[in-house]
């Protein structure tokens, strides 16, 4: 199920104009840079209007580029591309 998650994720990540990082485990490193938000910002945007936790990864020395989000079941995946969607102000 993460697996098949994953892929499905990472490609809704991209749709959105995000960097996902390739990974083989339950989270992924996303570059933020192309949302036109830093890290920080975009993580208390997320929480604040959407409800929905992501982590901030300037703390891992990757400057206020960088947040990590968790493969979750399908639900939660399309919650979290909804709530990015809105936050980006995203018109596909």
């Amino acid at each position: 199920m993460i697996r098949e998650q994953l892929g499905r994720l990472s490609g809704e990540l991209k749709r959105l104009g995000l960097d996902p990082i390739e990974s083989s485990v339950n989270f992924i490193l996303v570059g933020v840079a192309a949302a036109g938000l830093r890290s920080p910002e975009l993580v208390e945007r997320m929480e604040e209007e959407e409800g929905v936790l992501i982590r901030d990864c300037s703390s891992f020395g990757l400057g206020e580029d960088y947040v990590r989000v968790a493969v979750r079941r399908r639900e939660e995946n399309a919650r979290l591309i909804g709530a990015l969607e809105k936050v980006l102000g995203w018109r596909g």
